[in-house]
């Protein structure tokens, strides 16, 4: 199945909500975002948008929303997702690279946020 990429000026409600802008890139687990979200002064901020959307897997784009056709499958990258990453917040803290917010689990997938 081929991957359906979110459309600009889609929201994601994480710990805010999230514009997407356009698409970075896409790996083998994911779809990378460029994304804004405004502040309580209506200031844009930038962020980056890391959407677990395996390549190949059985995954159905409903809006913001994934569908799993297998539930193994989705629990295996979805696990994989989370431990990429804790790796990447522990090479964050040894090297002060990356800044990433958090990590976040709705519209059944995961989610990171970085600048």
């Amino acid at each position: 199945m081929s991957r359906q990429e979110l459309i600009k000026g889609t929201i994601i409600s994480l710990d805010r909500q999230y514009t997407i802008d356009s698409v970075l890139g896409c790996g083998a687990t994911c779809i990378v975002y460029e994304a804004y979200y405004k502040d309580s002064n209506c200031l844009k901020h930038k962020v980056n948008i890391k959407e677990c959307y395996p390549y190949g897997a059985k995954v159905i784009r409903d809006g913001t929303c994934l569908i799993w056709v297998d539930i193994n499958e989705k629990e295996f990258h979805l696990n994989e997702f989370s431990e990429t990453y804790n790796k990447m917040i522990g090479f964050q803290k040894e090297n002060e690279t990356v800044d990433a917010f958090d990590i976040y689990d709705t519209n059944n997938t995961k989610y990171y946020v970085y600048y």
